[in-house]
């Protein structure tokens, strides 16, 4: 009989934040000399939305808030998901090893109108997004002293991916159950494998004085009075236009 002490649910359909269709798990079991730790971690994202394409300069000087009859069969459909198995081991007191084995796809169905514009087919598009990747990452580690330690170890992963584009005669709305035109129709497929070896030391000159903040970031220090804050981007305005 096994003991779980307890499941840390990390995301639920419970917070808007995250959206209604999404969910979220991660679930580890420790032993309890804490030799071994293995979980599972799963994120399933789904959405359907109208996302209606852009409007021109004039259109959001009439009303920012309208969405134009060229749009009403604009909208989206996206799925994701995310699973991973972790592994980590202490094969001894100096000897450790690691593994994690990953799974991450995207669907995504986009139908867009960009404008109006009748004398070409470019301002109505279907975007068709669909990923897979599959992965193994394995590490053994060697902790010759305190400030020593080897790393080797071996990676594989796998990718299928493809990316399709078509492109609709003018219609208002925007009629999407016959492409006039393919652009894109590209597919593709990857296997990596290599061995990995690294060496890291953590040793400190003793030489040097260092300040805290060479060493750790300030915890009780305003994120607003930190030198590493990015400068805020200014927002212009500008034409969009597809590709």
């Amino acid at each position: 009989m096994t003991d779980i002490e307890y499941i840390e649910v990390v995301r639920g359909t419970n917070d808007p934040r995250y959206g209604l269709h999404n969910i979220g798990g991660k679930w580890f079991y420790t032993s309890d000399a804490g030799g071994l730790k293995a979980g599972l971690i799963a994120r399933i994202y789904s959405h359907e939305a109208k996302s209606p394409g852009y409007m021109t300069a004039s259109e959001l000087a009439a009303d920012c808030w309208q969405s134009a009859p060229r749009n009403a069969n604009d909208h989206d459909s996206r799925d994701m998901q995310q699973l991973s198995g972790h592994l980590d081991y202490q094969l001894s007191q100096n000897l450790a090893y690691s593994s994690k084995l990953y799974y991450n796809s995207i669907n995504d169905d986009r139908h867009v109108t960009y404008s109006s514009y009748s004398g070409s087919t470019l301002p109505r598009q279907r975007r068709l997004w669909n990923e897979k990747h599959l992965g193994w990452i394995n590490t053994l580690t060697w902790q010759a002293n305190e400030q020593i330690a080897i790393e080797g170890g071996f990676n594989y992963e796998h990718q299928n991916n493809r990316y399709r584009r078509y492109r609709y005669a003018y219609a208002e709305p925007t009629n999407f159950s016959t492409p006039a035109s393919t652009a894109n129709d590209d597919s593709y497929t990857l296997d990596t494998s290599a061995p990995t070896f690294r060496q890291s030391s953590n040793r400190v000159d003793p030489g040097r004085s260092y300040q805290r903040s060479e060493l750790t970031r300030s915890r009780d220090t305003p994120r607003s009075t930190r030198p590493d804050r990015p400068i805020p981007c200014k927002i212009t305005t500008g034409s969009t236009s597809p590709s």
